[in-house]
């Protein structure tokens, strides 16, 4: 595991795969954060680039929803969440009056992953998966980005994270 801290956060992971079998993915990194959504009484929002771009503001209205979390499989429903394809950006946010922090994955080849969040007991699971794309017996080494980054402010200020990244790595 590779980590940087400058303003931010880049994680990056590589496995070595000891065997013949084939890494399919791996969930990284996953955290934790304590639920203060505004649904449970609290003051916080999670940004998520599903579809057009999702605000949540209860863990269980997302529950109850088309859009709730499900598990990547075969054949795909159109509603996992699954970048490139229902998730159109690989983003999420969760701030509040008095915090933010951004999660993107700043992966100029748009490599398959997933990107959610779910509750975890009293807390909101944040999970980048990552699909390997490996054959068996290959390792995996990633080779991209992922982001923790503070901010203050609101989704539009998170987004605004990843189109400034975005634009400045753009190869059109």
């Amino acid at each position: 595991v590779s980590v940087t801290f400058t303003d931010a956060i880049l994680w990056r992971i590589s496995v070595k795969n000891y065997t013949y079998h084939c890494i399919e993915y791996i969930d990284f990194p996953l955290f934790a954060a304590k639920d203060r959504l505004k649904g449970s009484g609290g003051d916080a929002e999670i940004f998520w680039g599903f579809i057009e771009g999702i605000v949540v503001d209860s863990l269980q209205n997302r529950k109850n929803s088309w859009f709730c979390n499900r598990e990547p499989a075969y054949p795909c429903r159109g509603t996992q969440a699954v970048f490139p394809g229902a998730v159109e950006i690989p983003v999420m946010a969760y701030y509040g009056d008095d915090f933010g922090l951004y999660f993107g994955a700043h992966d100029t080849n748009g490599n398959v992953k997933g990107v959610d969040f779910f509750q975890a007991e009293n807390d909101i699971l944040f999970r980048f998966r990552l699909y390997s794309g490996a054959f068996f017996g290959e390792d995996y080494n990633m080779d991209f980005d992922l982001v923790m980054q503070p901010f203050y402010g609101n989704w539009q200020d998170a987004a605004d994270i990843y189109r400034t990244w975005l634009d400045q790595n753009r190869s059109d």
